[in-house]
């Protein structure tokens, strides 16, 4: 598509981007009419979930957030403040 315009051409751009939106659109609805769904999926894994109320207590002991981390081997901080409200509030990340 590239060679029949020219790189600078704003408008084979836009042409270029639109139609890989509508494709990609189209292979989304696509595979949800055969059942697949894509994306992470919501909520902890099992792991998580065992160890969640176990790192809320750490917590509120005031235990370092370094430490709370190594101790239970989470990988992110992410992983660890998601964990933290959601036990508290009894909801999903």
């Amino acid at each position: 598509m590239l060679s029949l315009c020219n790189q600078n051409n704003a408008r084979c751009t836009f042409t270029y981007w639109t139609n890989l939106i509508r494709r990609t659109k189209a292979g989304q609805e696509t595979a949800r009419a055969r059942g697949r769904v894509g994306g992470q999926p919501k909520g902890f894994s099992p792991h998580y979930q065992e160890i969640s109320p176990m790192v809320v207590s750490a917590y509120k002991q005031e235990r370092s957030i370094r430490d709370i981390m190594k101790a239970f081997k989470i990988p992110s901080t992410a992983n660890f403040e998601c964990g933290r409200h959601s036990a508290k509030q009894g909801k999903k990340c």
